[in-house]
C-alpha cells in the first residue's frame, strides 16, 4: 500500500515551528542571524543541515521534482536561520521556483511566494529579481484563492498582518484543502 502524495504527517507543525523560530534567530535589525551560530545547541543545527543536504541530494538523484521542491523550501529556512549571508537560501528558493514554474505546480508557487516574503520581507533591499514582499503575498493570495489551497490561508493572513496588508478574504464555496 502506497502512502498518498502530499507532505508527510506533521509537516505543518514543523513549518509553524520554523516560522516561530525565525524572528528569535535574527539579530536586532531582523535581517541577519543574531550570531554566526544560532542560539541553542549548534550540534542540532549541524545535524539538521547534514540530514537536509543528504535528503536534497537523494531527491535530486531520484528525480522526484515535487519532493525536491519541498526539500529546497525546508533547506532555505535552515540556511536563512544559520548562514551569515542570504545567497544559499535565495538560491534554493530560485531553484524551487524553476521546478514549480515548469511543472506547472501552482500550489508550490504559492508556497514559494510565502517563503520569500517571510524569509526576506524585512530585509533592507528585497532580493533581485523578486519585486517586493507585498507583491509576493498578493500573488500567493491569488494562487491560494484560485486553487482553493486553504491549508495556507492562515499562514498567508499572518504574513499579511506582519506587513500591514489588509486581507480581502474572498475564498468561495467549493474550495478545498489543496495538496502540497
Amino acid at each position: 500500500r502506497r502512502r498518498p502524495l502530499g507532505p508527510p504527517p506533521g509537516s505543518r507543525r514543523r513549518r509553524v515551528a520554523l516560522y516561530q523560530a525565525l524572528p528569535t534567530a535574527l539579530g536586532p535589525d531582523d535581517t541577519q542571524p543574531a550570531t554566526k551560530q544560532p542560539q541553542g545547541p549548534s550540534s542540532l543545527f549541524s545535524t539538521a543541515n547534514q540530514h537536509l543536504e543528504a535528503a536534497v541530494a537523494g531527491l535530486r538523484r531520484a528525480g522526484v521534482q515535487d519532493y525536491l521542491s519541498l526539500g529546497l523550501l525546508t533547506r532555505a529556512w535552515l540556511y536563512r536561520l544559520t548562514q551569515p549571508t542570504t545567497a544559499a537560501a535565495q538560491a534554493d528558493l530560485d531553484e524551487a521556483w524553476e521546478i514549480a514554474a515548469h511543472g506547472p505546480m501552482p500550489l508550490f508557487q504559492a508556497d514559494i511566494h510565502l517563503h520569500r516574503a517571510r524569509l526576506f520581507g524585512k530585509d533592507e533591499s528585497y532580493p533581485t529579481p523578486w519585486h517586493s514582499p507585498q507583491a509576493d503575498l498578493a500573488e500567493a493570495r491569488r494562487l491560494i484563492e484560485k486553487h482553493g489551497y486553504l491549508r495556507r490561508m492562515e499562514e498567508l493572513e499572518d504574513a499579511e498582518a506582519a506587513f500591514g496588508i489588509a486581507s480581502n478574504v474572498k475564498v468561495g464555496a467549493g474550495a478545498t484543502d489543496g495538496g502540497a
